[in-house]
């Protein structure tokens, strides 16, 4: 019995991480030289509205490109991922989905949005006046 426990528990290191627990991701970038789509994505915190996320911009002078660390609930690193190698911020949130990453509620967005200040303006003026 224990001999099965240890190989079940060796696998979750080998299966992708949303087979045996929830993603998390660390974004580490200088915020220097990065693709606009990709500033977007991190400074109007689309790469936040998705569960599990941190961002980290480093200001030390050395280059770092737009990195999403992805990592197991284990801690364990399964994929580096280069935001900048995508060709917009549309395949970055196709990139975060496909990647397994649980995008939050529209209220959790806007909650979100409204804390950061940031929430971008609604030119529809459809529901004014009615």
């Amino acid at each position: 019995m224990l001999h099965r426990l240890l190989f079940l528990l060796s696998l979750s290191f080998y299966l992708p991480a949303g087979v045996y627990g929830a993603l998390n991701g660390h974004i580490v970038t200088d915020f220097d030289d990065q693709p606009s789509y990709v500033e977007d994505f991190i400074e109007f915190h689309g790469a936040e509205e998705y569960h599990g996320i941190t961002l980290e911009i480093k200001k030390n002078g050395v280059k770092q490109p737009a990195t999403l660390i992805i990592m197991s609930d284990h801690g364990v690193v399964k994929e580096e991922v280069k935001l900048g190698d995508y060709e917009s911020e549309n395949d970055l949130h196709k990139m975060m989905q496909e990647k397994g990453f649980e995008r939050k509620t529209e209220e959790e967005i806007e909650a979100m949005h409204e804390y950061y200040g940031s929430m971008p303006e609604d030119n529809n003026d459809d529901d004014d006046d009615e």
